[in-house]
């Protein structure tokens, strides 16, 4: 803790007030890479944070990947930090548009972030997850 001279040798310690401190949290990020897996394969990796906030950022693509109809696609979420439970439904229209389209659908993810979110939102069924990019590719070929 600072200190502060005081009228003798000794050192009083200097108190500090931060009962009106603000806090400044920086807003929530995604981003979202785009590539070929192989051939007629996209490849979409999204790193940060998929919250309503950011959720656009990789639909959007997403959505745009899809309507080419490719004959498969390779969603990469293993680099979220964090996926909160408000778009797993439009997580599930998209699983929902790619089957009813016969586009192979395959997600990479770690343990962490994306299964739990899936399984509490009871839809973890619905998807066919990796756990690297081989993976997902052996199961699109």
């Amino acid at each position: 803790m600072p200190t502060r001279p005081t009228g003798s040798r000794e050192y009083a310690p200097v108190m500090h007030d931060y009962s009106d401190a603000r806090v400044f949290e920086t807003p929530p990020t995604l981003t979202v890479e785009l590539g070929q897996a192989r051939p007629a394969v996209p490849l979409l990796r999204a790193v940060g944070e998929l919250v309503p906030s950011t959720a656009s950022t990789l639909f959007g693509p997403l959505g745009r990947e899809l309507g080419k109809r490719p004959w498969a696609l390779v969603l990469d979420l293993s680099a979220l930090s964090t996926m909160h439970a408000e778009v797993v439904p439009v997580l599930v229209d998209v699983a929902r548009w790619a089957g009813e389209a016969d586009i192979g659908l395959c997600i990479v993810v770690t343990d962490a972030v994306v299964p739990p979110v899936l399984q509490d939102a009871g839809v973890l069924q619905l998807f066919e997850l990796h756990r690297d990019l081989d993976g997902a590719l052996d199961a699109v070929s």
